[in-house]
């Protein structure tokens, strides 16, 4: 078996990729206080197809910009997860968003909407596949799709 050595450290970016205003109107504080529920929002004004199709162009652009950039390990650019946790966390079965419970965010003095385990939590469906293999058609480097853990 032949050993691969690689010859230069390569290069990734950590973190999501600014929503761009047309599929998330707000930014900066008012983007970080209001997380939670807000693509349900956005998803419910646009329809699924319409937002569906955005996201994909935001996370085209991200792509797009990475490539552009040299990067060697390319993402999505997060832009299709409206919370790091919520985007896997709301495909599980025994998860009630209708119905959320409040807990202190990381302002003082807050309270953050999230969702509530009610039940045995399954997954019933994929999650990250299409969005895995949306990155893959678009870029020819190595492509890493980021999950929460079961700590989060």
């Amino acid at each position: 078996m032949a050993i691969r050595t690689q010859t230069r450290v390569l290069t990734a970016i950590v973190g999501s990729y600014p929503k761009p205003r047309y599929i998330y109107k707000q930014n900066g504080r008012s983007l970080l206080d209001s997380f939670g529920f807000s693509f349900d929002h956005r998803r419910k004004e646009l329809g699924q197809a319409e937002f569906t199709r955005l996201l994909d162009k935001a996370a085209l652009e991200a792509i797009k910009d990475q490539n552009r950039a040299g990067i060697d390990i390319i993402t999505d650019g997060e832009v299709r997860r409206e919370s790091y946790s919520n985007r896997f966390a709301l495909e599980l079965e025994g998860v009630d968003a209708d119905r959320p419970a409040e807990v202190a965010s990381r302002t003082p003095g807050t309270k953050t909407l999230v969702p509530r385990v009610v039940g045995k939590i399954r997954r019933s469906h994929s999650v990250e596949v299409r969005d895995a293999q949306f990155l893959k058609a678009n870029t020819d480097r190595i492509t890493k799709i980021t999950l929460p853990g079961p700590f989060t």
